[in-house]
């Protein structure tokens, strides 16, 4: 009895000691991962408030700077925007097929339920040129205008042989339904398979006005690298104008939050990996 006792203390004792480590180790790089984020946004920092602003125009003089531009998104007058498998037309720069799958799924407790799931391999997105001032968009900067965004509501039920068109909480979607023949539109039962689509889109009817920070390259607006930053570059849109100091007080609260956030984590493992150290060593001293 003695030699298996003796094993378990030995055993629960080489446990402790390891989980010790663990803590001490997920502190130790938490808070080097906290300098290091400090560092990159000390220097993100710096880069913005020697940012240009350019009041919408392509300056040779602000190559490769990092540039404010502000503005209302606009986009050429004939811009129309096809989807050519469901015969969608919108007079937008942007134009976003939104699939989604009937899918199965099973939870913790190994309950199941059902959801409806982003389907990549039949998404797709359409988009032209847009402009702040006198600068391209790329699609990536347009889908963060979510002030502008919207899901097109003009849909016609003209592919009825194929799709079916439901309205579900004010948003317009085409349905495909796995079991064709037995689907009832007034009636909607889920199976598993079953696919709906929707479409989002940039309203420019009432255009909003946006801030972008980034690199002018030409006419187009890029990444500008940040060195030893978590976020490594600067691509940000907001909306509203902002000034540089406006986008620097939002910064400072963010980097706050996260410094915040950190803390607890580095206090809170190193409490944990000290307070079992500190038992193990109590436990020792008590066999003596």
């Amino acid at each position: 009895m003695g030699f298996i006792e003796d094993s378990k203390a030995q055993a629960k004792k080489a446990v402790g000691t390891f989980i010790t480590i663990a803590c001490l180790i997920i502190a130790i790089i938490s808070l080097i991962v906290l300098i290091v984020d400090r560092v990159g946004a000390n220097n993100a920092k710096s880069a913005i408030e020697n940012a240009v602003e350019t009041g919408g125009k392509v300056l040779p003089e602000n190559e490769g700077r990092l540039v404010l531009v502000s503005g209302k998104v606009t986009a050429g007058d004939d811009v129309t925007l096809n989807d050519p498998e469901f015969g969608v037309s919108v007079r937008s720069p942007y134009l976003e097929r939104y699939a989604q799958v009937y899918r199965e799924h099973i939870d913790s407790s190994d309950r199941k339920y059902w959801s409806w799931d982003w389907q990549k391999d039949n998404s797709a997105r359409f988009y032209s040129s847009a402009k702040i001032g006198e600068f391209e968009l790329s699609i990536e900067q347009v889908e963060k205008l979510s002030a502008s965004m919207r899901y097109v509501s003009e849909l016609k039920n003209s592919i009825a042989e194929r799709y079916f068109l439901i309205v579900r909480d004010n948003i317009h979607y085409y349905y495909v339904p796995k079991n064709y023949d037995s689907f009832n539109p007034s009636d909607v039962k889920l199976y598993e398979g079953d696919g709906r689509v929707c479409f989002l889109t940039i309203d420019l009817s009432k255009p909003a006005e946006y801030t972008i920070l980034a690199k002018q390259e030409g006419s187009k607006l890029t990444n500008f690298h940040i060195a030893n930053s978590v976020d490594n570059d600067i691509n940000y849109v907001y909306e509203g104008k902002k000034s540089i100091s406006e986008i620097l007080s939002l910064l400072d609260a963010d980097m706050k939050k996260k410094d915040a956030s950190s803390g607890l984590i580095i206090m809170a493992v190193g409490f944990g990996g000290t307070a079992i150290l500190r038992i193990l060593l109590k436990k020792r001293r008590s066999r003596r």
